[in-house]
């Protein structure tokens, strides 16, 4: 995902800190480099829920439209003379 960067700041609670403190020095990595990597790890993890919810919603949205065709079908069949 590469491309402009934005950048954003954020606050933890400090016992929160001192573990991102104690693994960026644990993998080698400064705190951004941690930070970074959790954000992509959260996208990809999470990122199939907004498709799953989207799919969902269209697919709703053509039922509805399919059944109110059909319902207006039925009265205008009813209704004509």
């Amino acid at each position: 995902m590469a491309g402009q960067t934005k950048q954003i700041s954020f606050s933890i609670d400090e016992e929160k800190h001192e573990i991102v403190e104690k693994l960026a020095g644990a993998f080698g990595k400064d705190i951004e480099g941690i930070i970074k990597e959790a954000v992509d790890q959260y996208i990809e993890q999470n990122e199939w829920k907004i498709a799953h919810i989207n799919k969902e919603a269209e697919d709703n949205r053509k039922k509805e439209t399919a059944q109110n065709i059909d319902s207006e079908s039925i009265f205008d069949k009813y209704t004509q003379s």
